[in-house]
């Protein structure tokens, strides 16, 4: 509802030029963490090398794949060979949608390809045979570019055509993916990155041989069997410290503050990754993680929840965090599902056109846990079998779900192993929740949504949460048919942002050790996680486990008194960076002049520089203006829904609002256009555009 008399409407609309840093940029659109994976090896394979690969993989996807219609020959074509050109240098594809054809040149040599004469995959099968061939044979030689690679790279191009989630597997790719479903490798027990462009040890974990030699969080990996890590990706750091179990490794490690580097010389053994862990909580109450769907993971709940029920003398219930939880196994997504179902479906799975392929129902059985209240954690970054499991406890009634919309990913990859040690992950069926659901692209909405608000000086976000990735925002990503859904209630929370610490006397960020919140192995502080303190008091105050019964409803007493917590948090945040976000009713005429300045003023920003965009705004009318706050859209996502907060403006005063964006360095020459909306909000609810 608008008051009677509204503001002027204002519109900023900002025009902002890129420019990139060189004036030219090939950018590499990597696509879902999937760009390519070459092999290293001495010598470059035969020049004769056949290309019988992409044949069978169209053969799969003729046969198996999830929705025909989304096949299109021609654009698999050009998909592979526009792959050529980004890992080749030297190849250059041209493209004319005239002539429908294809010109490939490798250096000073070009082929031209004819793709009105595509039509089934035979087709695609005998052009790719031929222009990879083409390729193979003039491209310079590389000793650590393969023939098998440059086959790989083509077909990840075809299959991309499809949807986010069919690839190819390279031989090396294909055994990480192995231990990812299997939790085991040998290695050396301890979670790696790159910070600040070395290769340094986030967490060791304990008892491994990493732990038990001294490796600390923070320690620096200078070199690996004396060979330097400088300009060493994590790829090929992480299979370097790998290796068979008894084998030994050395490492040359820079100790945090220390001046010279120590030398450690380190047996491997068989590493088990942890897919679930567990703890008790204070009320009687127990913790479940589940990291991922590993072939062991139902085994390992149910081996922590008979622990839990031992420890607490039979659980008054239980917080199940899948929060960051990709997915996996979909048979042990399963499994777990039904650990806690004793009737009805947990999930049902659908092929091509549609048509139901499979129901799967819960069945009681003399395991099943008993029926305590549950409460499920997810997020943005709970997927595909976290979603199954968060989707059967829902609608099934069995469980709250609380957290953020997850990710989105409602479809099934088959896994098939090829004859040259490879892998095909294709794409062959789509799931429903119990109620037939679709959640492709949209996600399980959590019965209560949890908003973080976060208060930093030039980066205010009290509406939008936390900006996440998601299925839908990936190319080609299957069509959702989703029905709309709603939260039973929303809770906005302040969540405080660590500053870094800075060196008194310099003035630069000092070097410090990772924050102990950067082990992924670490169980959350259950005393300051917000999740976890919102469960338990959820849990608290409800004496039933069936949402019909109250155990939703039961849920508003505890939103109620939390919200009004948090937004006395969120108001203090505010007062210090000088915003008053008091409320009041706004019964007179508003009046208001707005201007707009940005840094640099020309409007025009080269790749790796910051833009800031500086808004004013004078309250001209004769009565404050309350909670005003203004938001940004943008077809570039880059400049889209940041926030600028104003809060209390009396009459006759001027408040100013700085928002600073960096430019990344690979940005291409663009110009964009910036909408600027600004709002009240008051007492009543009432919203007016000014």
């Amino acid at each position: 509802m608008r008051l009677k008399h509204p503001f002027k409407y204002v519109l900023i609309i900002i025009i902002i030029s890129i420019s990139s840093i060189s004036g030219f940029f090939v950018v590499f659109n990597k696509t879902f963490g999937l760009e390519p994976h070459f092999e290293n090896l001495s010598v470059k394979e035969d020049t004769e090398y056949k290309f019988r690969l992409p044949g069978i993989v169209l053969s799969y996807i003729n046969r198996l794949y999830v929705d025909p219609d989304r096949i299109d020959n021609v654009e698999m074509v050009k998909g592979a060979l526009d792959w050529q050109e980004r890992v080749i240098p030297e190849v250059l594809v041209d493209y004319s949608e005239e002539k429908k054809i294809n010109t490939v040149t490798v250096d000073t040599v070009s082929k031209t390809f004819d793709l009105s004469e595509v039509h089934r995959s035979k087709d695609v099968f005998k052009v790719l045979q031929d222009a990879l061939d083409f390729i193979n044979k003039h491209r310079e030689e590389n000793a650590s570019l393969t023939a098998s690679d440059v086959e790989y790279t083509a077909i990840n191009g075809m299959l991309t055509q499809l949807d986010p989630h069919s690839i190819i597997l390279p031989p090396k790719q294909f055994t990480e993916f192995k231990i990812g479903t299997t939790g085991k490798f040998g290695g050396l027990g301890m979670v790696v990155g790159i910070r600040d462009g070395v290769l340094t040890v986030i967490s060791p974990i304990e008892g491994t041989p990493a732990a038990v030699a001294g490796i600390k969080a923070g320690d620096k990996i200078v070199e690996i069997d004396g060979e330097s890590t400088v300009d060493m990706d994590l790829t090929e750091s992480v299979g370097k410290l790998r290796g068979d179990q008894g084998s030994t490794v050395t490492l040359s490690i820079l100790k945090h503050k220390a001046v010279e580097t120590k030398l450690f010389a380190l047996k491997r053994e068989i590493i088990v990754i942890p897919t679930v862990e567990s703890a008790s909580i204070e009320g009687g109450y127990g913790y479940v993680r589940i990291r991922n769907f590993q072939d062991d993971t139902s085994q390992r709940l149910n081996e922590q929840l008979k622990q839990l029920n031992k420890n607490n003398d039979k659980m008054k219930g239980l917080i199940l965090d899948l929060r960051n939880n990709s997915g996996g196994l979909l048979d042990q997504a399963i499994k777990v599902s039904d650990k806690f179902l004793e009737s009805g479906s947990i999930v049902v799975t659908v092929g091509p056109g549609g048509h139901p392929r499979e129901v799967i129902d819960a069945k009681k059985t003399d395991t099943d846990e008993e029926l305590y209240p549950i409460v499920v954690l997810v997020d943005a970054g709970s997927a595909s079998g976290a979603e199954i499991v968060a989707g059967a406890l829902k609608e099934n009634n069995r469980a709250i779900i609380v957290g953020d919309r997850t990710f989105g990913k409602g479809s099934v990859q088959q896994l098939i192993e090829l004859m040259d040690g490879s892998a095909l992950k294709l794409t062959i069926a789509k799931y429903l929740t119990p109620l037939f659901t679709d959640i492709q692209s949209f996600g399980i909405t959590p019965d209560i949504q949890l908003v973080p608000v976060t208060v930093e000086k030039d980066n205010i976000n009290l509406f939008h949460g936390i900006t996440a990735i998601r299925e839908e925002d990936l190319k080609k990503h299957l069509d959702d048919h989703h029905k709309d859904a709603f939260p039973f209630a929303t809770l906005k929370y302040f969540h405080e942002i660590k500053e870094k610490k800075e060196d008194a006397v310099a003035g630069k960020e000092a070097e410090v050790e990772p924050a102990e919140d950067e082990d992924p192995y670490k169980l959350p502080d259950f005393d300051k996680d917000f999740h976890i303190v919102f469960a338990r008091k959820l849990l608290a105050n409800t004496s039933t486990w069936k949402k019909e019964e109250g155990f939703l409803q039961n849920s508003l007493s505890v939103i109620d008194a939390i919200s009004e917590e948090e937004e006395k948090k969120i108001a203090q945040a505010l007062d210090s960076l000088s915003i008053d976000w008091s409320e009041g009713i706004n019964e007179g005429a508003s009046a208001t002049n707005v201007t707009f300045l940005t840094n640099p003023i020309n409007k025009r920003v080269k790749a790796g520089e910051k833009i800031t965009l500086t808004v004013t705004i004078e309250n001209t009318g004769d009565k404050p203006l309350y909670q005003l706050r203004g938001i940004s859209s943008s077809k570039n996502g880059l400049y889209d829904k940041h926030e600028f907060i104003f809060g209390k403006i009396g009459k006759g005063s001027k408040k100013t609002y700085t928002k600073t964006i960096e430019i990344p360095k690979n940005s291409l020459d663009r110009e964009d256009e910036i909408t600027i909306k600004f709002e009240e909000l008051n007492k009543n609810n009432r919203q007016i555009l000014i």
